[in-house]
């Protein structure tokens, strides 16, 4: 069986090829036998040619011609007379296309030149890719502690689903009810030594009384029945709910666990950050011994830890409790952050 390979769209081949057979097969003496007698008064030339003129260095001439001839002859005589073999056509999106009882000689040519440009494809691609220790946006970054490094210190652009609102809910969170809290209890909180998990992150800045406290959330997705300030329903990115800072934080999970924000974060990471979330979750795994990590899970502890380091580098002042224990330099890297 002979393999064809192909950029395009492997159905879109195979209508091609089965038009070509279907004209090369005809019976009597239909295109098919045509070319075969065609081919064969060509290699009789040029055998005779050869033999007449004793000029046996021109003989290569007749091989070509015979080669050509051998490799064609299963097409050129019709359907009655030709052998029939089978192709599959790939495509580079991994689809395939059967073409059943076609002449090898044409399948010949097609998987040649196909062959061929797949294995220039791969040595071009071999030859001039950049180094995978190229720093910068310019390739996917693969090597686990770089990945993870880079991963660390990513920053999350606005193309996320509910970005404006979840960002601006966090905001409010983070001084609202996780600083507010620490405050009541007369405490800092190190960022450094939360968990990286978006539950266990989120816990680990709850303090105080957090059925107590209040904040807004900027969404759509809020009824009124969970808001406090349910008259103003319904809620959006401009007209905020008002929520218990508890309810609000159940809220933001459920945000998180959104399919479509879950899409956005993972481009986010490895179409417009170049990071291979695969590579992150390898280091991670070999750091803490956690062999059940999930990148997604990872992007959205990340996507949360961001956010409070652009919280920290926007208004220290008023979030000293979380930002205590921040350091400068973490909280400058986050400064010049895209805006939302």
């Amino acid at each position: 069986m002979f393999e064809i390979y192909t950029f395009g769209d492997a159905a879109l081949m195979k209508s091609v090829l089965d038009a070509v057979v279907m004209v090369l097969s005809a019976g009597g003496l239909g295109a098919g036998k045509g070319i075969g007698i065609a081919f064969t008064i060509g290699l009789l030339v040029a055998g005779v040619g050869t033999l007449s003129s004793k000029n046996f260095s021109a003989f290569h001439r007749f091989i070509g011609a015979f080669m050509i001839w051998y490799f064609m002859v299963g097409f050129t005589y019709g359907s009655t007379d030709g052998t029939k073999v089978d192709a599959v056509i790939i495509s580079s999106s991994g689809q395939t296309e059967v073409v059943s009882d076609a002449p090898p000689g044409i399948l010949w040519v097609f998987s040649t030149a196909s062959v061929l440009g797949r294995e220039l494809n791969d040595l071009f691609n071999t030859a001039f890719s950049l180094p995978n220790n190229l720093a910068g946006n310019y390739q996917s970054t693969r090597d686990p502690y770089q990945a993870l490094i880079k991963f660390r210190e990513m920053k999350f652009s606005s193309n996320i689903s509910n970005y404006d609102g979840m960002r601006r809910t966090l905001a409010h969170w983070y001084q609202e009810c996780a600083n507010t809290g620490a405050e009541s209890q007369n405490q800092s909180i190190d960022i450094s030594s939360l968990q990286f998990d978006k539950s266990e992150f989120l816990n680990g800045l709850r303090r105080g009384n957090q059925n107590a406290l209040t904040t807004k959330v900027y969404s759509d997705n809020v009824t009124g029945a969970d808001a406090l300030n349910s008259y103003d329903a319904p809620f959006s990115t401009e007209n905020p709910a008002m929520m218990s800072c508890a309810n609000a934080q159940t809220h933001i999970l459920s945000a998180l666990d959104a399919p479509e924000f879950e899409l956005a974060l993972q481009r986010n990471v490895e179409v417009l950050n170049k990071i291979n979330l695969t590579s992150v979750v390898s280091a991670m795994q070999l750091m803490t011994s956690d062999w059940g990590l999930n990148g997604i899970e990872l992007a959205k502890a990340q996507f949360l830890l961001s956010e409070l380091y652009y919280s920290c580098s926007q208004q220290q002042e008023t979030l000293a409790a979380l930002c205590a224990h921040n350091g400068s330099l973490q909280a400058n890297a986050f400064a010049n952050r895209q805006a939302a």
